[in-house]
């Protein structure tokens, strides 16, 4: 079974996201932190993460690149969620660093 890390500073979102993993047959985690999700990746190894682009204090981006920055988890695929289509600006800069982005409901 894959386990896979939602972070969306939003319960709602995130209950979503996980009734429909849970559905799926995959094993859903959660964080509503870029904090909560790098404590949380050191503690756990998903195979996927699914990261909220707009939070705060420390928003989807800055987690991304601490993520990517840590040789223990940078190998762990992530998934940007986003209510918005990523600017070119931003698909230039991160699009190297995720598997793609999900728009979710608003």
């Amino acid at each position: 079974m894959y386990t896979i890390l939602i972070v969306d500073d939003s319960p709602m979102i995130v209950d979503v996201f996980v009734a429909m993993l849970e559905r799926g047959g995959y094993k859903a985690i959660t964080a509503f932190s870029g904090e909560e999700c790098l404590e949380t990746l050191r503690s756990a190894a998903p195979d996927l993460v699914l990261l909220d682009i707009m939070m705060e204090p420390m928003d989807g981006w800055e987690t991304l690149e601490q993520i990517k920055a840590d040789p223990e988890i940078n190998k762990i695929p992530v998934l940007m969620l986003t209510a918005k289509p990523l600017t070119p600006d931003e698909a230039d800069r991160y699009g190297p660093f995720i598997e793609d982005y999900i728009l979710k409901p608003t």
